[in-house]
């Protein structure tokens, strides 16, 4: 019980980091779990292998990812644009940081990203169909 209770309250740590959205929690959770690959070969972490900077980063991500949707509601039914506008801030932001990525690094990060909101954007319409 224990163990559950730490996982638990990393979990709603994690959370609060990203204004409760589970989405990014998620997307953290990729991004750890891929640096944890990583060290054993030694290979560059993606973003960094510090929580704090990538929590930053996502949060600077999620902030403009959600005013663009806010902005451009239907861009969600564009996949190939989210993707594309999804990528060039990714690239965008990580140079802001001053963090080289190369682009599988940055296309991890940009999949990561489309695949929570589109998975939320799915439900969201299967639930709309069903109300119907």
């Amino acid at each position: 019980m224990a163990k559950f209770r730490e996982i638990n309250r990393a979990n709603e740590n994690l959370k609060s980091k990203y204004n409760q959205d589970e989405r990014f929690v998620r997307i953290h959770k990729r991004i750890a779990e891929e640096n944890a690959k990583r060290i054993i070969t030694k290979a560059r972490p993606i973003i960094s292998d510090k929580e704090y900077v990538i929590a930053e980063g996502l949060n600077r991500l999620k902030e403009w990812i959600d005013r663009m949707i806010f902005f451009k509601h239907d861009i969600l039914k564009n996949e190939a644009a989210f993707n594309q506008d999804v990528l060039a801030e990714v690239s965008k932001k990580l140079f802001e940081f001053n963090i080289t990525a190369n682009i599988d690094d940055r296309k991890f990060i940009q999949r990561s990203i489309a695949n929570e909101y589109y998975a939320q954007y799915n439900q969201m319409i299967f639930n709309t169909q069903r109300i119907y």
